[in-house]
């Protein structure tokens, strides 16, 4: 975004990109589903005895300070294999992938 061609560049193709340059915009429809399949998974981990996890927020976003919040140890063995046991129910919302990335990126 530094380049003395970027801006020029941007401005030639922003037609081109979604919602004019603001990125990808999810539809009410794409929200809800994401809101379900991150409830599934949060309802998945109560019901494996992480009792204190929380749900998502209205957007269906669960980010680990979320889970920290409520004093789980994300880092613990035995929280990993309880998201692993519940990440089926979220429909691909959520994959190990994705998981390990928030994991490694979260502070102690």
């Amino acid at each position: 975004a530094g380049s003395p061609q970027f801006t020029p560049a941007s401005n030639a193709c922003q037609h081109l990109m979604p919602a004019g340059g603001l990125g990808p915009q999810t539809t009410p429809q794409q929200t809800r589903t994401r809101v379900a399949d991150a409830l599934s998974f949060a309802r998945c981990m109560r019901a494996h005895g992480v009792v204190r996890f929380p749900d998502p927020n209205g957007q269906g976003e669960l980010t680990v300070e979320m889970v920290q919040d409520q004093g789980i140890d994300v880092h613990s063995p035995a929280i990993f294999h309880t998201v692993q046991t519940c990440l089926p129910p979220s429909h691909g919302a959520l994959t190990l992938a994705k998981v390990r990335r928030a994991l490694n990126d979260a502070g102690p």
